[in-house]
C-alpha cells in the first residue's frame, strides 16, 4: 500500500495571512487512500490533542507567500493528494494546522454550563453542570431563599443609627 509523507506545521502564528512562523513541526505518514476525516483524526492523534475539544483548520500553500488553500472536505483532500503524488520531495506543500479550543471547553477538558433561574416565588436557584468529556459530569444545584421586604428592612435598620 502506498503512503504519502506529510510535513505538518502547528502551534504557529500567521503573519500577513501568507507566512506561518514560530511553529512546531511533525512528520506524518498517511495511507494514499485517506479522506478528510482520516487526515484530521491522524493529525490530532499525532499532536496528542482531543479532537472533541478543538476546532481544526488545515491549510497549505502551493507557492511561497501565495494564497492559502484550505482543506475542508474530501474534495480538497483529493486535490492535495494529487499535487503531493506529483512531487517526490516530502518537504513540498507542508500542512499548516491551526487548532483552537472550542468556546466553553477548558484546557483540562471541562465544559461548564451555568443556569440561574428566578421563578415567581421568593427563591432563586443556581444550577451548574461541570462536564468532563472523558470522566462524566457533576451536577450542582444551589437554592437561595430571597429575603422578604420586611427582612431587608430589619437588616438595614440594624445598621442605621
Amino acid at each position: 500500500m502506498d503512503n504519502i509523507n506529510v510535513l505538518t506545521y502547528y502551534d504557529g502564528i500567521w503573519k500577513d495571512y501568507c507566512y506561518y512562523k514560530d511553529y512546531s513541526v511533525v512528520g506524518i505518514v498517511i495511507s494514499i487512500d485517506f479522506n478528510y476525516v482520516v487526515l484530521v483524526d491522524l493529525t490530532m492523534k499525532e499532536l496528542k490533542r482531543d479532537q472533541a475539544h478543538y476546532d481544526v483548520t488545515i491549510q497549505y500553500q502551493i507557492v511561497a507567500n501565495g494564497p492559502l488553500l484550505r482543506i475542508s472536505g474530501d474534495s480538497s483532500v483529493s486535490f492535495y493528494k494529487g499535487i503531493k503524488k506529483n512531487k517526490s520531495n516530502p518537504m513540498k506543500f507542508p500542512l499548516s494546522v491551526d487548532i483552537n479550543l472550542i468556546p466553553g471547553i477548558y484546557d483540562d477538558g471541562m465544559a461548564l454550563d451555568i443556569v440561574l433561574t428566578t421563578p415567581n416565588t421568593l427563591e432563586s436557584t443556581l444550577n451548574m453542570r461541570a462536564k468532563y468529556y472523558d470522566k462524566g459530569s457533576i451536577d450542582i444545584s444551589l437554592n437561595q431563599k430571597m429575603p422578604t421586604i420586611e427582612e431587608m428592612g430589619l437588616e438595614i435598620s440594624q445598621h442605621v443609627l
